[in-house]
């Protein structure tokens, strides 16, 4: 039981490990990205066994004058965006590929999808060395040893 508590510590610590590195990437973007008006041309439709989710496709104009399309990162239950929407975009003037919108879920929702069961391995982890410690402090001890002596 050790083992795997161990085993489920060192899993949590990698998945913060990566969300810090994947949230502070994102951080670092809005800090140096451009900043544009963007209108929502389009919400895609993402129908799957829990239900639809929504998703919108924003359109912007870069600094060279270019018409440029994205669809977000995003999606949720409930319609966010609708058609004609204008929206804050960040992107990169050398890749206006990597546009999101400028909003909360955008920049974090990817980090704190790793953090939730970072978290939940950590306490998982908790528990198991803690039922560990116990297995091991109250196991069976033979104050005589079972071993038979041998003759000489």
């Amino acid at each position: 039981m050790g083992c795997a508590a161990l085993i489920c510590f060192a899993s949590a610590i990698v998945a913060f490990g990566i969300a810090f590195v994947w949230w502070q990437h994102n951080q670092n973007f809005a800090q140096n990205a451009e900043r544009v008006e963007g209108f929502v041309v389009e919400v895609r439709e993402n129908r799957n066994r829990d239900g639809i989710m929504y998703s919108p496709v924003i359109e912007f104009t870069d600094y060279l004058g270019q018409q440029q399309k994205f669809h977000s990162k995003a999606s949720s239950s409930t319609q966010q965006y609708f058609v004609g929407d204008k929206v804050e975009v960040l992107y990169d003037r050398d890749n206006p590929g990597t546009a999101m919108i400028d909003n909360w879920w955008e920049l974090n929702l990817l980090p704190l999808v790793l953090v939730v069961p970072g978290i939940s391995n950590v306490l998982f982890s908790i528990l198991l060395a803690i039922i560990a410690l116990v297995v091991y402090r109250y196991r069976p001890r033979n104050s005589k040893s079972n071993t038979v002596p041998v003759s000489k």
